[in-house]
């Protein structure tokens, strides 16, 4: 049976009162460090086109003040590509990926906007880019988790009984309460606190 060593954390309680564990692969962890690392040197030291930024997504609905829609989209963006990539057994290859995907369009976002090093600069970084990822990156951490247990089960011989292990219904309804509550900070709390800068 094909599985991950994993460390595992409190989540959900299940009906008979015993702590759900939800599992992060390192697999998953190891590409969105090294996104990061490589993101993070790419937005302070590399000369980026800023309409390459925009399409990262993580700074349009600051600039432009994004539509609730919009900014749903930008936030659940990833959590749906993971799912996508669960229904195929190259999800198991290809979710490491997005996890360094991520892991780079967020720090390269970041370090291009703070790269004039001025006070206003990193109070930008912090509202609009910073306090948004409290709520889009547990929501694509769960989904990219959940994501590569179901594509790897694909590998296993009694796939039912693998996918009962995880309580996807209420996965599914964090992550959408996680987008959601970003969406609404980016939509209408974040135009508010950036006249503040």
């Amino acid at each position: 049976m094909f599985h991950f060593t994993a460390f595992r954390i409190p989540f959900f309680r299940n009906s008979a009162g015993d702590f759900r564990h939800f599992a992060l692969p390192p697999l998953l962890s190891i590409p969105f460090l090294a996104g990061l690392s490589f993101g993070s040197v790419i937005g302070l030291f590399a000369d980026i086109p800023q309409e390459l930024i925009a399409s990262f997504g993580l700074m349009a609905h600051a600039e432009n003040g994004a539509s609730f829609l919009r900014a749903v989209w930008i936030s659940s963006r990833f959590p749906l590509f993971a799912a996508l990539l669960s229904t195929s057994v190259l999800g198991v290859i290809l979710i490491p990926f997005l996890s360094a995907l991520r892991g780079f369009s967020f720090a390269c976002s970041v370090a291009a906007v703070i790269r004039p090093c001025s006070t206003s600069s990193l109070f930008l970084a912090l509202l609009s880019i910073g306090l948004p990822a409290l709520f889009s990156l547990p929501a694509f951490f769960i989904a990219e988790a959940d994501a590569l247990f179901v594509s790897s089960s694909f590998l296993s011989r009694d796939r039912s009984v693998a996918l009962r292990e995880i309580p996807f219904i209420r996965h599914f309804l964090f992550i959408l309460l996680l987008c959601t509550a970003d969406a609404v900070y980016v939509s209408f709390l974040f135009p508010l606190l950036r006249t503040l800068i």
